[in-house]
C-alpha cells in the first residue's frame, strides 16, 4: 500500500469513517429472531389457524398439502417477509423530540410500529388464506369461505387499531399510513332468523374509503340489452357489471356491505334467478345486507332488474 492511502486509512479511522464499500451494497439480511413484542404479529402469517384446521377436519394427507403450501407461500414470498422482519427490528421510526424521546412517546411510535406491520403482515395472510381452498374439498371450502369471514375481526380485519386516529398524523410518516384501516363487523343477532343463504343481517364499517356503486343492469359496453325477457341471464350480468364497477375503483366483492336490488313484478319464485346474480359476483359469501324490491318498471323498457351497492374499502 502507498503511503499516501495508507496515511488516509488511518485518518478515516481515526475520525470513525468506515472503509469506501466495493462492489454493489447488499441488503442487510433478515434478522435471526423476531422480537418478543412483534411475534404475535408476524408468526401466523403465511399460515392457517389450529383452530380452523381442527373445525374442517383436514385428514392426515390434507394436513401435509397445507404445510407444503404454507412452505411454499414464505419461500416464494421471501423478500416481503423479510423486510417485515427488518422493519420489526427496527428502532420504531420518527424523530426525537429534544433529543431522546420519553418513554410515552417511545410507547407510542413503537404501537404505531406494530401496527404498520399488522396491516403488512394481513396483506399476504389474506393473499395466503386465497390459496388454501387448493387443499380443501368442496364442502370444506363452503366451511372455510364461513370461518376466514367470523375469523376477521372479524377477527383480524376489524381489531380494533393499536394507535388512535389523531396520533397516526406525525411528521415523517407516510401518506398510506395516515389512514385509518376500515373495520367492519358483520353480525346476525340470535333473536333473528338465519339469513347467511343471501345477506347479513347488520353490517358495521368505520374507516377506510366508502364507494357507491350506481344501479348496474344487463347492458353491455355497447348498451346493449343482454337477455331480453331472461330474468336469470339479465341478473347475472348486472351483477357481473357490478362486480366490474367495483374493480374500476380497486374494491373486490367482499368489500361490499349493502346491496338494493329492484326487480320488475317481482314473485317469490324470482329469488332463484337472485341468487344466480348474487352467486356471478359474491360466490356463496354473502356479508353484506341487502333490500329486495319489486317495481313496476325499471328506467328503460325490456330491462327486469338493476343492483346498486356500497363498499367500504381500504
Amino acid at each position: 500500500m502507498s503511503t499516501w492511502r495508507w496515511f488516509a486509512a488511518c485518518a478515516g479511522l481515526a475520525l470513525g469513517l468506515a472503509p469506501a464499500a466495493t462492489g454493489a451494497e447488499q441488503e442487510p439480511g433478515p434478522p435471526e429472531k423476531v422480537p418478543a413484542w412483534a411475534e404475535p404479529i408476524l408468526e401466523p402469517v403465511g399460515r392457517l389457524p389450529a383452530s380452523v384446521q381442527d373445525k374442517l377436519k383436514l385428514t392426515d394427507e390434507q394436513k401435509q398439502q397445507l404445510a407444503r403450501l404454507e412452505k411454499g407461500f414464505r419461500d416464494k414470498n421471501r423478500d416481503a417477509f423479510d423486510r417485515l422482519y427488518r422493519e420489526a427490528a427496527a428502532p420504531p421510526p420518527g424523530p426525537a423530540i429534544g433529543g431522546e424521546a420519553g418513554p410515552f412517546m417511545r410507547m407510542r411510535r413503537r404501537a404505531q410500529q406494530a401496527e404498520h406491520l399488522r396491516r403488512e403482515g394481513q396483506k399476504l395472510q389474506h393473499a395466503f388464506e386465497a390459496q388454501v381452498p387448493r387443499v380443501l374439498t368442496e364442502e370444506q371450502k363452503k366451511q372455510y369461505a364461513e370461518l376466514i369471514e367470523t375469523s376477521h375481526p372479524e377477527g383480524r380485519r376489524a381489531a380494533q387499531p393499536l394507535v388512535p386516529a389523531a396520533d397516526r398524523a406525525l411528521p415523517g410518516r407516510a401518506a398510506a399510513d395516515k389512514k385509518e384501516a376500515v373495520q367492519r363487523q358483520r353480525i346476525n343477532p340470535p333473536g333473528l332468523y338465519d339469513p347467511s343463504r343471501y345477506y347479513t343481517h347488520v353490517v358495521t364499517a368505520r374507516g377506510g374509503k366508502t364507494v357507491y356503486v350506481s344501479g348496474q343492469v344487463a347492458f353491455n359496453a355497447h348498451k346493449e340489452l343482454v337477455g331480453k325477457g331472461d330474468l336469470p341471464a339479465q341478473a347475472r350480468h348486472a351483477f357481473q357489471n357490478l362486480k366490474t364497477a367495483l374493480a374500476a375503483a380497486g374494491a373486490g366483492p367482499r368489500d361490499v356491505v349493502q346491496i338494493h336490488v329492484y326487480i320488475v313484478n317481482y314473485r317469490g319464485q324470482d329469488i332463484g334467478a337472485l341468487e344466480e346474480g348474487l352467486n356471478t359476483c359474491f360466490g356463496k359469501w354473502r356479508g353484506f345486507t341487502s333490500t329486495v324490491v319489486g317495481v313496476q318498471a325499471l328506467a328503460v323498457d325490456d330491462l327486469l332488474i338493476e343492483v346498486e351497492a356500497v363498499a367500504v374499502m381500504d
